[in-house]
């Protein structure tokens, strides 16, 4: 399971960028999310990474280590972190696209 969690963090990271900048909310929702995981270090620093690295291409075998249900659960959290500024922007819905993830629920 922790093999993903970074895949899955840099998954949300892209679509927290898509707009060029990572709002102070979003950069809570990450603080909380990665800290309340209490990952081993070492994959708490590639979740870190993905988060800080944004343009970073996500290649398709990491993406292949989501299951369909990761996949959901990416696209709902998408939605609640954009809500942060109130929609989900034509950026971030083309970022789930470029992805494979589902639109949000």
């Amino acid at each position: 399971m922790t093999d993903k969690i970074p895949v899955m963090i840099a998954c949300l990271a892209k679509v927290a960028w898509a707009d060029g900048k990572l709002l102070p909310q979003e950069a809570d929702f990450f603080r909380d999310t990665i800290q309340g995981l209490n990952l081993p270090l070492e994959v708490e620093q590639r979740a870190w990474q993905a988060v800080v690295t944004p343009s970073a291409n996500l290649d398709t075998e990491a993406l292949a280590l989501l299951s369909e249900k990761d996949r959901r659960f990416i696209a709902d959290v998408s939605r609640a972190m954009a809500a942060s500024d109130g929609q989900l922007s034509d950026e971030e819905r083309l970022v789930l696209q470029q992805l494979g993830l589902p639109e949000p629920r």
